[in-house]
């Protein structure tokens, strides 16, 4: 059989009739192998093998495969990630998908760590050191809960399950924010063995006479929050009051910085009063005054302030006496 021999007169011919989003610009035979230089729909220019053109090999830069600045960089679409590169100029190079690794540093305690782009994109920074691990939808639940006259209990078990749920409010309604996981299988677990789990804590809220709410928080997006909010919990507790400005700066905080400014601010302030302010239990703001001591955030003494809270008391009894 006769090996077809390609002219440039004929790659020009076959590449037309195969190939008519590309336009041709050059043609070169280089150590055997015939080297088109080609022009995409969207005018993006590339140098491929014949035989990847005639494969139907696309365009690095449409397909996802190569940055271009100014249309798909971090700097264009997610400038919001900016902030934690160590190399500002990494903005420039990577898409939002890249598996690439980068070096961030967190702009609170100036910690560094290495992680793939994508996971920056998807589930943010994450330090280790300073991130008050409490997820956007539930912070955004507490910037509403915080405005609502509705008495409520945040991370709520019953004392006949070891059930947990997101919100108990108005000794009526149970408020789930359901994150990613509760739609597709992630590192929290395989998404069927979620799904069983939501379905039996759903019958037993039920079981218990409660109206269980589910939220869809699948993207920590403020408004793509807020519109199934409204959507879910509207239907059942009048929000037309709630300032979604204040909602979205709860959804933005750190809550372990907000504590270590609280507590610089007044160190007369107790880790009780604090737990109000915040909804949060008094041994969890311990907790993050003593982190917030390691990194530099505020200046707590553990042992001072046991030594204070005891001085307290005794006084307090004396007093009594």
């Amino acid at each position: 059989m006769t090996r077809k021999i390609y002219t440039e007169d004929l790659i020009r011919k076959e590449l037309k009739e195969k190939r008519p989003d590309l336009k041709i610009i050059s043609v070169e035979r280089i150590n055997y192998i015939n080297r088109v230089t080609v022009s995409c729909e969207n005018n993006h220019i590339y140098t491929t093998s014949l035989h990847n053109l005639f494969n139907g090999k696309k365009c690095k830069i449409c397909s996802g495969q190569k940055v271009e600045v100014g249309v798909s960089d971090l700097k264009t679409t997610r400038v919001d990630l900016i902030k934690f590169l160590k190399d500002k100029n990494d903005a420039y190079k990577y898409m939002e998908n890249s598996n690439s690794k980068i070096i961030v540093v967190c702009p609170i305690c100036n910690h560094e760590k290495e992680i793939r782009v994508q996971h920056l994109s998807k589930n943010g920074l994450g330090c280790i050191y300073c991130s008050d691990k409490i997820s956007a939808p539930n912070k955004f639940l507490r910037g509403v809960l915080k405005q609502l006259n509705l008495d409520y209990e945040l991370e709520k078990k019953f004392d006949d399950n070891n059930y947990r749920y997101d919100a108990f409010v108005d000794s009526k309604f149970i408020i789930e924010m359901n994150g990613i996981q509760h739609y597709k299988t992630t590192n929290y677990g395989k998404v069927e063995d979620i799904s069983k789990n939501d379905e039996l804590k759903r019958e037993y809220a039920e079981s218990i006479e409660l109206i269980q709410i589910d939220v869809d928080c699948r993207f920590s997006d403020f408004e793509f929050i807020k519109g199934n909010f409204i959507a879910s919990v509207g239907e059942y507790i009048d929000l037309t009051n709630i300032d979604w400005d204040l909602v979205f700066k709860s959804m933005n905080l750190n809550i372990l910085v907000e504590i270590c400014k609280a507590w610089n601010e007044d160190k007369s302030m107790l880790p009780g009063i604090l737990a109000k302010e915040f909804m949060l239990d008094k041994h969890t703001i311990i907790r993050y005054l003593k982190t917030g001591n390691s990194i530099g955030l505020c200046k707590y003494d553990s042992i001072e302030e046991m030594r204070k809270s005891a001085r307290r008391n005794w006084s307090y009894n004396k007093n009594k006496e």
